[in-house]
């Protein structure tokens, strides 16, 4: 699996967590419920004016200086004469895993359901303070560290209650203009929790909180069933605007297709808000997962970087829950694009050169640690198995979904 202050929120006289999930189970058909002091609205994209791409790397941010957090007013603890308050039937164990390289973190509910009985089990010995505060979890560490790109980490459970199955769960976290946060939210129904999300925040936003809502289905909590049938659609992430690699145009700058997008001309599928509508649109018309072409790792080939694209925008898009996604492992164009390899895949790939080989299972190392422990990968809550199947006809691979 892949650090300031973390802080979960606990709403409105319950205690109500809020974490930011990065993906989460089964689709949900309802749109992100973005709230006035956290999250921004999503951009849209005009059919007549081609998207432009968005940087994929760390957001530009200020000079790192110690940013104050947030304020609230503290409900007094409860006292030894004071009722404990009765915790709503059915209830649903959660564990809360926070971890951030800012100065300061928060964590909280904001709506979909309540929390109750909020303990922090275990936190890093740097970490200051890792500790329930009012209404949200807070994590920080000194200014210095965060400076270095050190992480801290705290870990929270609870029992979450008034779910409804049509209603998403609603996390916010809130965050230093420094770093990054990363939320892992995990059903516990046993002995072993099971990861439903994972929440990366790591932008910044107007106002002092530099906040953030995702939404998180509540199906790994309540149990839903998987759907019986699972369809899924092939996403490629090569489309660049203008030009010859656009996957627009030819050579001469002439239209290679009859059609025109709705996206736009000659969209750009590095643009957050391409991938969101592509998303939105895949949940109106019933698919349940993208199948995602994965050639090389992060900087390692000769061409366009799918794998930035996948981390960057794909995965942090704020409707990403809605989906599953796989892997489509397009293993001869790995080895046409990697310089340096030293393979012949003519009139086939053979597993006895050394680099094809050593290659493949590279890979697969890397997916399984990169990848596998995400949240919306394969079928949440992960109860089936991840297995890979020939594309016929070409000997490219993709990941199946767990089901």
């Amino acid at each position: 699996m892949k650090a300031r202050s973390c802080a979960v929120r606990l709403l409105g006289g319950a205690l109500a967590l809020l974490l930011t999930v990065a993906c989460g189970g089964p689709p949900a058909t309802s749109a992100p419920v973005p709230t006035e002091a956290s999250a921004a609205p999503v951009p849209t994209v005009s059919p007549s004016e081609p998207a432009q791409p968005s940087p994929t790397s760390e957001p530009v941010v200020p000079p790192a200086t110690r940013t104050s957090r947030p304020t609230q007013a503290v409900e007094p603890s409860p006292t030894a004469t004071t009722a404990r308050p009765e915790v709503p039937t059915p209830s649903y164990r959660v564990q809360i895993r926070v971890s951030t390289t800012s100065d300061w973190t928060t964590v909280r509910l904001a709506g979909g359901g309540t929390v109750h009985e909020v303990r922090v089990s275990s936190s890093s010995q740097e970490a200051q303070p890792a500790e329930l505060e009012g209404d949200s979890l807070v994590l920080g560490q000194s200014l210095a560290r965060a400076e270095d790109r050190k992480s801290v980490e705290l870990v929270a459970e609870a029992l979450l209650a008034e779910l409804e199955a049509a209603k998403p769960l609603l996390f916010e976290i809130g965050r230093g203009h420094i770093g990054s946060t990363r939320v892992e939210i995990s059903s516990y129904p046993e002995a072993t929790p099971s990861a439903a999300a994972v929440l990366t925040w790591d932008g910044i936003e107007p106002g002092e909180q530099n906040a953030q809502t995702f939404e998180v289905s509540p199906a790994p909590f309540l149990g839903t069933a998987p759907n019986k049938y699972i369809v899924i659609g092939q996403l490629n992430l090569w489309y660049y605007g203008p030009g010859f690699w656009g996957g627009f145009e030819n050579e001469n700058h002439e239209r290679n297709t009859a059609l025109t997008p709705l996206l736009g001309a000659t969209y750009w599928s590095s643009d957050p808000a391409v991938v969101y509508q592509q998303i939105e649109w895949a949940v109106e018309y019933g698919v349940d997962a993208f199948s995602i072409e994965w050639i090389t790792p992060r900087g390692a080939g000769k061409g366009n970087d799918l794998e930035v694209i996948l981390d960057d925008v794909f995965l942090k898009s704020p409707n990403i829950h809605k989906v599953r996604w796989a892997l489509f492992y397009d293993f001869p164009l790995r080895l046409d694009q990697t310089p340096g390899l030293d393979v012949d895949v003519v009139p086939n790939i053979n597993f006895d050169q050394p680099d094809v080989y050593d290659t493949f299972v590279s890979d697969f190392l890397h997916f399984a640690k990169k990848y596998y422990g995400q949240g919306g990968y394969g079928n949440p809550p992960y109860s089936g198995k991840a297995g890979f199947a020939p594309w016929r006809g070409c000997g490219r691979m993709v990941c199946t979904l767990g089901g």
